[in-house]
């Protein structure tokens, strides 16, 4: 593997073998940061019976 491949991150301490990391993926830095999430009431969406949700309860609310 070569630093080419390593897209810029810093291996030198890994401690997974270089030759075991399999390319793919987006980029580094390719997964945009959630700066300003947008909260809405569960009531007020418009889910499906199997959709995935990710729910934070914080201060018991």
């Amino acid at each position: 593997m070569t630093a080419q491949d390593l897209k810029g991150f810093a291996m030198e301490n890994s401690v997974t073998p270089l030759g075991d990391i399999k390319d793919g993926g987006p980029p580094k830095d390719g997964i945009p940061a959630i700066d300003h999430p947008k909260f809405v009431a569960g009531s007020k969406t418009r889910l499906k019976n199997n959709s995935r949700i990710l729910g934070v309860f914080h201060n018991d609310i």
